[in-house]
């Protein structure tokens, strides 16, 4: 698997080399899908509904066996959401993004109505820094995301007004294909590795200035 088989690989190298501290990015979806309310903190139970998904959780189970293996060695993952950022060619926001630069109508599935946490990429970035810096030892799991959760409505309305777009929204009641509201706990990672991320609307705005070329 290309998760899988670099995850091994790492830890072979991380052996041969005698290397101390591994901090691995892994991923809120290896959570199940949940009927209508997901209130998710490390320890949620695990269930993925995609392949990603159970890639990833697999990984992180090979390094915290290898840290059980290996007292000199530490493993730290991060399980992040959707991460969003200048370059970031892909997922929901910049999908929502082309379209308000392009004036286009958006159609919001499920009225709009669901919570979602993402994440601007430089949270992201200084998430690992801190792990990077921390005296950790063992292996540790750390769920990372913004400070609050918002409603896609709210995320999209937040875009068209920072890009100055005349996009309509249309909200739609055909169902979302992740119909649930989703809040991530992040309370660990605050506590332990001083984490104080953005909330979603200063992430934006950054974002939408990274866009302009501040």
């Amino acid at each position: 698997d290309y998760t899988i088989i670099p995850t091994l690989n790492i830890l072979d190298l991380a052996k041969n080399k005698k290397i101390k501290k591994i901090i691995y990015s892994s991923t809120s979806s290896v959570i199940t899908k949940p009927t209508t309310t997901l209130i998710t903190d490390e320890t949620t139970a695990v269930s993925p509904m995609s392949n990603y998904g159970l890639s990833k959780y697999i990984c992180e189970k090979l390094l915290e066996l290898e840290c059980k293996k290996n007292p000199n060695l530490t493993c730290i993952a991060l399980r992040f959401p959707a991460i969003y950022g200048k370059n970031h060619l892909g997922g929901i926001i910049h999908t929502l993004k082309e379209d308000a630069i392009n004036n286009r109508k958006i159609e919001l599935y499920g009225e709009g109505k669901y919570l979602r946490n993402i994440l601007y990429v430089q949270d992201a970035v200084d998430a690992i820094i801190l792990a990077l810096k921390s005296n950790l030892s063992g292996y540790e799991l750390f769920n990372i995301g913004a400070e609050t959760s918002l409603s896609v409505l709210n995320i999209t309305q937040e875009l068209i007004r920072l890009l100055d777009s005349k996009s309509k929204i249309e909200l739609s009641q055909k169902i979302s294909p992740n119909n649930f509201n989703a809040f991530l706990d992040i309370s660990k990672a605050q506590n332990i590795l001083k984490f104080h991320p953005r909330t979603i609307q200063e992430g934006l705005k950054l974002y939408v200035q990274d866009l302009k070329g501040r």
